[in-house]
């Protein structure tokens, strides 16, 4: 066999909203939004190996707000628009032996170009209430296994490089390294599926006019728990 093409597409709708509560008393509270964006992609397949290699691309997503700003005694109703980059996914897969499978992606997303700031802010701070310094790529390999038809499993190497410079006060973060654990329970149309990711933060600093650092951040960890119920139909 020689594979077969598909097209892939589809639309999105997200919602968004924020809050914002800084130490020296600045507050920002917005409407929650709903914007539109899409998912067009390409994939080739080959059934007999469980090969697949599908190139994804998710548009950027536009918000507007509505928001309230407060610092000291001073107040300010604003509108402003916040942009949720678009991203490039890379994905593949393959069996390497009978029930085992290898796979593994590389993502890009367009965070240089996110920005979250108001007039009031950037009058008051000379600065974002939010960015980021340059564009992520992760990149995730993993290998599958299946031990019966009712049990499966799988583990992940996530890795996402350090950019560099100052991080943002609302995302005190520069580089991942995680690793993912899970299993699968498949009872006729229903699949349950439980992990354990544990992840480690690159070490950065933020920092405002005038104070830099503002703050440092250094062995920052976090591992979670998750439980996703499937139903085919």
């Amino acid at each position: 066999m020689t594979g077969a093409i598909s097209l892939i597409g589809g639309a999105l709708l997200e919602t968004a909203s924020g809050t914002v509560d800084q130490f020296d008393g600045y507050r920002m509270r917005t409407e929650t939004d709903l914007a539109p964006g899409a998912i067009l992609g390409v994939a080739w397949e080959r059934p007999d190996i469980a090969a697949r290699v599908a190139l994804i691309w998710t548009s950027a997503i536009n918000h507007d707000f509505s928001a309230r700003e407060i610092w000291g005694g001073d107040w300010s109703d604003t509108a402003f628009r916040t942009t949720i980059p678009q991203s490039l996914t890379l994905e593949a897969q393959t069996g390497i032996a009978a029930d085992t499978l290898v796979f593994g992606s590389v993502r890009w997303a367009d965070w240089s170009a996110f920005n979250i700031s108001t007039p009031f802010y950037e009058d008051v701070y000379a600065m974002p209430l939010a960015d980021y310094k340059g564009d992520v790529t992760t990149f995730e390999i993993g290998l599958g296994r299946r031990f019966s038809d009712q049990w499966s499993g799988a583990v992940m190497l996530t890795h996402e490089p350090k950019i560099g410079g100052y991080s943002g006060n609302l995302g005190p973060q520069d580089g991942m390294t995680a690793i993912t654990l899970a299993a699968t329970r498949t009872q006729g149309a229903v699949t349950v599926t439980g992990f354990v990711r544990h992840a480690e933060f690159g070490d950065t600093a933020t920092q405002l006019p005038g104070l830099e650092p503002l703050g440092r951040f250094t062995d920052d960890h976090v591992t979670a728990v998750g439980l996703r119920v499937g139903y085919a139909f």
